[in-house]
């Protein structure tokens, strides 16, 4: 029988903030690497933090998303002054190999790819699961790397989660059950083929069914297959 697990809203991150008069752009989103007090953007931009509405700690980060407004310009190539308007830390980890690690340590538990894009060398995803509220356990999202698949013109990814216990199928009464979602970064590059323009790269996920706007314990397959040329820093969503 199947048994209702939650409603079917994911917990996501809410960017805010003021506008003024004087920006190029209000609230662009974009995702980086943190140079000092810096953003290096997967475009190629370097962002200057002149104003902050956020607090300094994303200084201490090193792959970041970030909510801004361009204000103008500056002398150097391609660098502009911005207003941090709010951020969010974004994990980073190496798509692992399928034959590398066995079924059990990459788990089989629902992750929903909530949304995906490649820029900067990267797949990146806001990734939402399930857990335990206020939960201390470490749950483990890879990215693995089908290498038993023929990957000629083709390159196969999972998004793979292991909840170690804490998830709605495992334990679908529990009221203390939350989603949780998060950004998460993984270097591609390295896997086109040499002396090649672009690859198409299919991500595989599972993720619980909807009946009646919530979700049930059964999963559903999902993938995306999507054309990448490693060397464009155009993003291409998924």
């Amino acid at each position: 029988m199947k048994q209702i697990l939650f409603a079917a809203l994911a917990a996501v991150l809410v960017f805010t903030g003021c506008n003024s008069e004087s920006a190029l752009i209000y609230g662009t989103m974009t995702m980086g690497q943190v140079r000092g007090s810096d953003i290096i953007t997967d475009g190629g931009l370097t962002y200057m933090v002149t104003e902050n509405e956020a607090d300094s700690d994303y200084a201490k980060l090193d792959r970041i998303l970030i909510t801004c407004d361009v204000l103008e310009q500056l002398d150097a190539e391609n660098t502009y002054s911005i207003r941090l308007l709010d951020y969010a830390s974004v994990s980073v980890s190496a798509p692992v190999s399928r034959t590398a690690e066995s079924d059990e340590w990459f788990g089989t538990d629902g992750v929903n790819l909530s949304s995906g894009w490649l820029s900067g060398g990267y797949l990146n995803v806001l990734a939402t699961i399930s857990m335990l509220q206020d939960s201390k356990t470490q749950h483990r999202i890879r990215l693995m790397f089908d290498d038993t698949a023929d990957n000629s013109d083709t390159l196969h990814f999972y998004l793979k989660h292991n909840g170690f216990g804490e998830t709605f199928d495992v334990d679908p009464t529990n009221t203390k059950m939350v989603s949780y979602s998060s950004y998460l970064s993984f270097p591609v590059d390295a896997y086109v083929p040499s002396g090649v323009k672009g690859i198409n790269l299919k991500v595989e996920w599972d993720w619980f069914k909807i009946q009646n706007n919530q979700y049930i314990t059964e999963k559903e397959h999902y993938f995306q297959t999507v054309y990448y040329e490693p060397s464009s820093t155009t993003r291409a969503d998924l």
